[in-house]
């Protein structure tokens, strides 16, 4: 058996096993957490069809959590450094979103961690790992990939910040896109596919990275169980959701992709490909920004945006919710595509 048969075997193996995890486990999670009462609290101040959801289980990020882990340990290296890093990243983001979950569960109330408290754990999960890449004997990791351009800088010690910020901003606009039934998933997905296909190339063939980084060929398992553990969530998480996947799951599927990018030296890439998730991040911002500014300067607090984040505008606009949910799927379907297209092209 050749070597390229028992890569494409792992790999099958790893979508297979993930996928099967979450669509096995599905339902017996769902049993457990409305026996224990673990369900999502819906805002008052949202739109108003969102009201029947309330009671609908949360926190079934943790199949997905538990999905991609196993089915990573089955089939990669565990000589691989690149590996236990991403993990770490996966299953503490995760850790910090179950806390955040728990408490909004037992006060009742979409209130849990503050935001101090959230920011400073994900802060210290995710500057561990970033600083430990940084010291690793690998020149390449401190050069920054800018799309279109033959150009890479190095950017030396700037690499930390700009790794942080990749990966805890990718952290939190997952979370804050993932206010819709299976809106949150399906972008996760595309951008496995395009971070599966770059880990290929630059940890392998270097076809089209003009760079090689070996250790991150592996990264391509943890990107196959991903997309396997993604369909098999989406199964229970499409409309109408028989389970929400709570910050547990956001977070975590967040702060992967985040370090997925900084491991490829893709952030910029991210960006665009990650576009769906970006301007959720940016109508909150921007919503939050003009209020406290109007506020302040007016008396009274004006809205850019009739709710925020971007999806609830379109909901408070007139658009069912499933009108939302698809045509935000294939802004990032096309995200990826055009992606796909600016990493395989230099122009400059």
């Amino acid at each position: 058996m050749t070597s390229l048969t028992l890569l494409g075997l792992s790999y099958f193996g790893a979508f297979i096993l993930s996928f099967l995890i979450c669509l096995v486990s599905g339902p017996y999670l769902i049993r457990a957490l409305h026996k224990l009462k673990y369900g999502q609290s819906i805002r008052t101040d949202g739109p108003e069809t969102h009201l029947k959801k309330q009671g609908t289980p949360t926190m079934g990020g943790v199949m997905i959590i538990i999905a991609v882990t196993l089915s990573t340990l089955i089939f990669s290296s565990w000589n691989n450094v690149y590996i236990w890093l991403t993990l770490f990243v996966f299953i503490g983001f995760g850790a910090v979103g179950y806390v955040d979950d728990y408490l909004k569960i037992k006060r009742k109330s979409s209130d849990g961690l503050s935001a101090k408290q959230k920011y400073t754990a994900l802060s210290l999960v995710s500057l561990a790992p970033i600083i430990i890449l940084y010291f690793l004997d690998n020149p390449a990791i401190t050069h920054l990939n800018i799309p279109l351009l033959s150009w890479s800088p190095n950017i030396g010690i700037l690499f930390i910040p700009l790794a942080y910020f990749t990966v805890v901003g990718a952290s939190n606009a997952v979370n804050l896109t993932d206010g819709l039934d299976g809106l949150a998933i399906i972008p996760t997905l595309l951008c496995a596919v395009g971070f599966g296909f770059i880990a290929f190339d630059v940890g392998g063939i270097c076809l089209f990275s003009g760079y090689l980084i070996p250790e991150t060929f592996e990264l391509t398992i943890i990107c196959v169980a991903l997309i396997g553990a993604c369909l098999g969530f989406f199964w229970f998480n499409s409309y109408p959701a028989q389970i929400f996947m709570g910050d547990v799951g956001s977070l975590a599927l967040g702060g992967l992709l985040g370090f997925l990018a900084v491991l490829l030296r893709q952030e910029l890439l991210l960006v665009i490909m990650g576009g769906v998730f970006v301007v959720e991040c940016l109508s909150s911002a921007i919503q939050m920004v003009w209020f406290k500014y109007t506020k302040r300067k007016y008396g009274e607090g004006r809205r850019v945006f009739l709710m925020a984040p971007l999806h609830h505008h379109f909901e408070k606009k007139g658009l069912t919710e499933t009108k939302v949910i698809a045509r935000f799927w294939v802004a990032a379907f096309l995200l990826l595509i055009a992606s796909l297209i600016i990493y395989t092209n230099k122009i400059f």
